[in-house]
C-alpha cells in the first residue's frame, strides 16, 4: 500500500424514529452532529479519509439517507431526521446496515468500519430475532466496531437483552 492510502474511516449512524423517539428528536440530532463535528475534526487532525453513511428506521421503514459520503459534505442530521410514529424494528434496522455497509470495497487502503445505533433501546417489531444480532456483533472483523447510544438505564437494559455487551453501549 503505497503512503497515499492511509486509513478510511467507514462511519455509519444508525437513527432511531420509532413512535418512541417523538419528544427525543433535538437530542438525537445534537448527538449525531456532535459525532460527525468530531469525526471531521478527527480526520483532518489525522490525515485521514472519514466516510459517513446514516439511516433512520421504524418497523415498516428502515432506509439509508446517505451513503459513504465524506464526512465534510455532510449536512446535519436536523436536514435529514423526522420521526416515523412507527413501531421499532432495532435489529433488523441495525442489520441492514451492516449488510450495506459490507459491500464496501475494501480491496485498497485500510479501512476500519464503526457504527453508531442512536436509540432509547426499545425492540419490539423486527423480523430477525436478538440471536443474529448477537451473532452478528460476536462474528465481526477486527476492523469492525458497533456501539449502541441511549439515553438512560432502561435503555442500557433493553439493549442488553438483545445480546449486546455492556462496553458496547454508552
Amino acid at each position: 500500500m503505497h503512503k497515499a492510502q492511509s486509513l478510511i474511516n467507514h462511519v455509519v449512524f444508525v437513527l432511531d424514529a420509532s413512535y418512541s423517539m417523538n419528544g427525543k428528536e433535538s437530542a438525537l440530532v445534537k448527538v449525531a452532529d456532535n459525532e460527525i463535528r468530531n469525526l471531521k475534526v478527527q480526520s483532518e487532525a489525522h490525515n485521514q479519509e472519514t466516510r459517513v453513511s446514516v439511516y433512520r428506521f421504524g418497523d415498516e421503514t428502515k432506509e439509508c439517507l446517505i451513503f459513504d459520503m465524506d464526512v465534510a459534505r455532510l449536512p446535519s442530521t436536523q436536514d435529514l431526521y423526522s420521526v416515523l410514529y412507527e413501531n421499532t424494528a432495532l435489529i433488523d434496522a441495525t442489520l441492514k446496515s451492516q449488510e450495506d455497509l459490507a459491500t464496501t470495497s475494501q480491496i485498497y487502503g485500510d479501512h476500519a468500519f464503526l457504527t453508531f445505533v442512536l436509540t432509547d433501546g426499545q425492540e419490539n417489531q423486527s423480523r430477525r430475532p436478538a440471536s443474529h444480532l448477537e451473532s452478528f456483533i460476536r462474528s465481526m472483523s477486527e476492523n469492525w466496531s458497533i456501539g449502541f447510544l441511549v439515553p438512560d438505564q432502561r435503555g442500557v437494559t433493553y439493549v442488553q437483552r438483545l445480546g449486546v455487551l455492556k462496553d458496547s453501549i454508552a
